[in-house]
């Protein structure tokens, strides 16, 4: 991610912030004031950073780049903050399990090796 990227505020409450994931992965990491969790999005056309909290940070992670998305804070009236992703367009865009392709490709590779020994 840019060191120089602009940060994206989200303070409004009741308001969708729709954006483009612009990165598979967040930088995350820690400083005197607690870990941060910084994600690459697209927002009205510019390249912006979001510091998601924790609880923003465990709905984002189940994206991958590209992933268009509204983010919303909402507040109920016991005054409790929530974070709602949504996909933008109806279709879920996950990031893609390399576990699974790790997984296949050993197999592959272990057939190939008992065919070649036949």
């Amino acid at each position: 991610m840019n060191d120089k990227m602009k940060t994206l505020q989200l303070r409004k409450l009741n308001h969708d912030y729709p954006v483009m994931l612009t990165y598979d992965q967040c930088k995350s990491g820690a400083s005197q004031y607690g870990p941060w969790n910084l994600y690459g999005v697209e927002y009205e056309g510019v390249e912006q950073g979001i510091f998601a909290e924790d609880s923003l940070h465990l709905k984002l992670m189940k994206y991958g780049k590209g992933a268009r998305l509204v983010l919303r804070r909402n507040q109920d009236e016991n005054g409790e903050l929530e974070w709602q992703v949504t996909p933008a367009n109806g279709s879920i865009q996950h990031k893609p399990q390399q576990t699974s392709l790790k997984y296949l490709d050993d197999r592959t590779a272990d057939i190939h090796r008992q065919v070649a020994l036949r």
